[in-house]
């Protein structure tokens, strides 16, 4: 099966075992009717389920970040993947030379070289572990331009001070009223969101990775939009 990989997954016309696990998965119970059902308030005009896959033609679209549970969608089904990335944006290189000072933990390499390897996911570590240092780490051996997305001014300071500690370079800064882009930058989501769409897409255009810090927040309003 052809599979195309840039912002979204296209598959190809994907055979029909594929197509319906995908459409499974990717379908599930709106919370907003479920609670108003609860409640026994009017759920007109709230969708029942959410879908997440679109059918275009004979084309199917899934999110980004399904990749990894379409790969074993088509391993059960005995199906092969032939994955484009030509639209992957790549941004620009960086090279970036950590500092002595720093010495990472064995956990910390781990993380490290499995979010370069694996391309996206989920770091998950507890409070101490030096996530900000994993994610700066991962940036310098990727060798890529990124952007850093935060929500607050606290978490902006703590990545452009990390930066700042691994690598000794200062980080663009796009939020508490700057708006300086660099190869590296730190940004929070509400000035981006103010930013609009256009210009937003704009400049997403260079950079070859992307860090939501503290992503469980992703599904407010503001980071979605």
């Amino acid at each position: 099966m052809r599979v195309t990989v840039d912002s979204v997954i296209t598959m190809h016309e994907p055979p029909a075992a594929v197509a319906a696990a995908v459409r499974e998965a990717l379908t599930i119970d709106n919370p907003q009717h479920v609670e108003a059902s609860k409640q026994l308030r009017d759920t007109r005009g709230i969708p029942e389920r959410l879908c997440y896959s679109t059918q275009i033609g004979w084309d199917l679209v899934v999110p980004r970040g399904f990749g990894i549970e379409l790969r074993k969608i088509c391993a059960r089904e005995g199906v092969e993947m032939d994955c484009d990335w030509s639209g992957m944006t790549r941004g620009e290189a960086v090279d970036l030379e950590c500092s002595p000072e720093i010495t990472s933990r064995a956990y910390q390499v781990r993380a490290v070289l499995k979010m370069v390897r694996e391309k996206q996911g989920i770091v998950v570590a507890p409070t101490g572990s030096g996530k900000t240092v994993i994610g700066a780490l991962a940036v310098g051996n990727a060798g890529r331009s990124a952007l850093v997305v935060v929500h607050t001014k606290d978490l902006l300071d703590q990545w452009r001070e990390s930066f700042a500690r691994v690598y000794g370079i200062e980080a663009g800064i796009v939020g508490g009223g700057k708006r300086d882009w660099k190869p590296i930058t730190v940004a929070t989501v509400q000035t981006l969101h103010r930013l609009g769409m256009s210009e937003v897409m704009k400049r997403a255009q260079e950079f070859g990775a992307v860090i939501l810090d503290e992503c469980h927040h992703a599904s407010a309003d503001t980071w979605f939009e």
